[in-house]
């Protein structure tokens, strides 16, 4: 029997410029379309760091913008994925960045787990299984 497709899954990918973008595909696995009510730009979750078992700090500048309520359809049996405007820098000895938008990480990527904890109604909510992808 094959194993259900968890309803999210995000990635945090390499970007040439260095840093880090994270998405969340959401998956519907039923037989109607999902709505659910969200914001614009995709800032409704957390991310969490851990090395050698201990948590990790994120440096996360204050970022106070307007956001704008949106309403997201999950296809029947398929999927959408939502884009942040956050990027992570994650490097040995990374300084924190004044722009909101650039979360900083200041160690290296090797041996560093993330989580993505969403903040969406159910059962899109909560921890996604999380992919570091990249250098």
């Amino acid at each position: 029997m094959k194993p259900a497709t968890p309803p999210c899954h995000a990635t945090v990918a390499h970007q040439p410029d260095g840093s880090y973008a994270i998405s969340v595909e959401l998956t519907n696995a039923g037989d109607q379309p999902v709505t659910l009510e969200s914001y614009q730009p995709f800032l409704q979750f957390r991310v969490r760091a851990e090395a050698d078992g201990a948590p990790v700090t994120i440096d996360q500048p204050a970022l106070d913008l307007p956001v704008q309520p949106i309403d997201l359809t999950i296809p029947a049996r398929g999927s959408l994925t939502l884009r942040s405007p956050i990027r992570l820098v994650i490097a040995a000895g990374a300084r924190g960045a004044k722009d909101g938008f650039v979360w900083t990480i200041a160690r290296p990527a090797t041996g560093l787990t993330l989580a993505i904890d969403v903040d969406l109604a159910a059962p899109y909510g909560g921890p996604c299984p999380t992919d570091l992808v990249g250098p």
